[in-house]
């Protein structure tokens, strides 16, 4: 019999959607947000919100954090596990010379990592390792985000004038809508809000149309890469 083969390069295709042209007012919007205090001043409020450590979550740190390192042992790799007080996250980063998970035992694992954390990301090392990156959230933000975002948006009046025309023009920009998205994709990814939030913007806002789906999209892609 012959192999049974399904391949595809999607990746010209993925330029080529990434490329289309923007509406003048999404375009406005992102140029406005990307050019102006505004991400920065965000970022800063949102950074200063008082947080508390997720008992849940410092329990799975360390939970993990045992596991990996035996794993380090075992295959004379390396562990490295942070809680980070600046980033308010915790990560572990474990580095090994392969990554395979052929028992029930190691797949038993896996899946521990996968339930206990909130990402796992696998990437090459410029040596050739493998290495693990698990997320988890390990604190908690006590504020009402959503009424801060609201405060950082009324202070800058040509960003409101731009939402108010794009809400009229679409009937669907909702500034609670990006901040959550933006607020789900930074935990999903363990990445910074000022690196996320351009990409983010300039894809969902791509087409006022097609908000709502580019999102839907968006997260999609995001939930299989960070939960595959």
């Amino acid at each position: 019999m012959e192999n049974i083969v399904f391949e595809r390069d999607y990746k010209e295709e993925h330029k080529r959607s990434a490329a289309e042209e923007e509406s003048s007012t999404s375009a406005a919007i992102f140029d406005r947000v990307m050019n102006s205090n505004f991400l920065k001043a965000y970022s800063d409020k949102m950074d200063a919100i008082p947080k508390v450590i997720v008992p849940e979550d410092k329990a799975n740190y360390e939970y993990l954090l045992a596991k990996c390192d035996e794993m380090a042992k075992h295959w004379g790799g390396k562990i490295r596990g942070i809680v980070d007080y600046q980033k308010w996250d915790a990560h572990i980063y474990l580095t090994l010379p392969f990554a395979e998970f052929g028992c029930d035992e190691d797949l038993a694992l896996l899946k521990e990592i996968a339930e206990k954390s909130h990402s796992v990301t696998f990437s090459a090392t410029k040596d050739g390792k493998v290495e693990l990156n698990i997320f988890i959230y390990y604190f908690e933000e006590i504020a009402d985000k959503r009424a801060m975002l609201e405060t950082e948006i009324m202070k800058d009046n040509e960003l409101v004038a731009l939402l108010e025309k794009q809400s009229k023009e679409t009937n669907a920009y909702k500034a609670a809508v990006i901040h959550w998205f933006i607020e789900y994709i930074v935990k999903k990814t363990g990445k910074s809000r000022e690196e996320l939030s351009p990409i983010i913007m300039k894809e969902v806002l791509s087409d006022p149309n097609d908000f709502f789906p580019k999102i839907e999209e968006f997260k999609r892609r995001c939930d299989n890469e960070n939960d595959g």
